[in-house]
């Protein structure tokens, strides 16, 4: 497990961000959370930019696809989509413009950690 890496969760529902938080903050990372594009926007500049994104697509003001393909061309980092959007074409789209993978919700986060490990290790992040 990739120990100390730092995860960055942007999610708009609490009780979810904070589930996810919990659970990776148990298993050793480093875990920020933020509720808009704005918020994640602060988070990277007083914390630094995330070792991973976890990103949610439907987002009050800026949505996830927005963010995506803000960040795509400059970010040096996994994102992994998790979304209650279970369409193809979303999906597919969202693999174009920068996503490195996508999780459907609801999901076990058991499913999360694992995919959080496995970008985290492609990315020279962590262990697997």
């Amino acid at each position: 497990m990739a120990r100390g890496a730092f995860i960055a969760i942007v999610e708009d529902e609490a009780d979810l961000a904070e589930s996810y938080a919990e659970y990776l903050d148990d298993l050793g990372y480093r875990v920020a959370t933020a509720a808009s594009g704005a918020a994640f926007d602060a988070l990277v500049v007083n914390q630094g930019a995330p070792h991973l994104l976890v990103l949610d697509m439907n987002l009050p003001g800026e949505d996830g696809s927005a963010i995506l393909a803000r960040i795509a061309g400059t970010k040096d980092y996994p994102v992994l989509v998790a979304s209650a959007i279970g369409d193809t074409m979303d999906r597919i789209v969202a693999l174009e413009i920068g996503a490195d993978d996508w999780i459907t919700k609801p999901f076990e986060l058991r499913e999360l950690a694992a995919r959080s490990a496995g970008l985290l290790a492609r990315y020279g992040r962590g262990e697997r």
